[in-house]
C-alpha cells in the first residue's frame, strides 16, 4: 500500500511516503545499509584519516559526506507528536509498521504512528528480528506492536497502578492476610 505526500511538501524532500513495512522494505533497508558501509571503506581508502563520532566513522576532507552529516531530526524522535508539515496520516496505516519517516536515521528500524490524547505520535521499532525469530512483518510481532502503541492499554496500565496506590493505602489487618 502507498500513500503518497500532500501536494503542498512535494518538493519538500525531508517529507516521505507513507509506505507499509514489509520484506521488500527491510531487503531496501538492507541494501542501503550495505551501500553506506561501502561509501565509509571507501573513503577510508581513499582519503586517509577519518574519526569515530556516535559510532560513525566520518571524513571531514570528503566532499560526498555531507549527506552523511545530517543529524536526525528530533521533531521526528520516538514519542513526539507527527509534525503537521506531513499533512493527514492515512487512518489506514494507524498502528501498523511503516517505512523510516527520518531519511537520516541510519539504525534498521521502523515506525508506527497511532492516535494517543486526540493526537498522532510517532513510536519507532527495531527492524531486526525479536527474539532472533520474529520479523517486523510476524503477525505475533505485529500485534504486540500494536498493544504497545494503544492508548487503551496505558489507561488499563495506570488504572492496575491506582488500584494497587488504593489496596496500599488501606488499613492493614495482619489477621486477614
Amino acid at each position: 500500500s502507498r500513500h503518497s505526500k500532500p501536494a503542498s511538501l512535494a518538493d519538500d524532500d525531508d517529507s516521505p511516503e507513507f509506505r507499509l513495512f514489509d520484506r521488500q522494505s527491510f531487503e531496501s533497508l538492507l541494501r542501503r545499509e550495505l551501500e553506506y558501509q561501502r561509501r565509509v571503506e571507501e573513503r577510508r581508502l581513499n582519503a586517509g584519516e577519518g574519526r569515530l563520532v556516535e559510532g560513525e566513522i566520518k571524513f571531514d576532507d570528503d566532499p560526498d559526506a555531507e549527506e552523511d552529516k545530517a543529524k536526525a531530526s528530533p521533531e521526528l524522535a520516538d514519542g513526539c507528536v507527527l509534525p503537521s508539515r506531513f499533512g493527514d496520516f492515512p487512518d489506514e496505516l494507524l498502528a501498523k509498521p511503516i517505512q523510516e519517516i527520518d531519511r537520516h536515521i541510519r539504525k534498521r528500524s521502523f515506525v508506527v504512528v497511532n492516535t494517543r490524547f486526540r493526537r498522532k505520535y510517532i513510536y519507532r521499532f527495531s527492524a531486526n528480528e525479536a527474539f532472533y525469530c520474529m520479523p517486523p512483518w510476524n503477525p505475533v510481532r505485529k500485534f504486540f506492536v500494536y498493544l504497545a502503541t494503544n492508548q487503551f492499554v496505558d489507561y488499563i496500565i495506570m488504572l492496575t497502578i491506582l488500584a494497587n496506590c488504593v489496596c496500599l493505602a488501606l488499613p492493614n489487618d495482619v489477621s486477614v492476610a
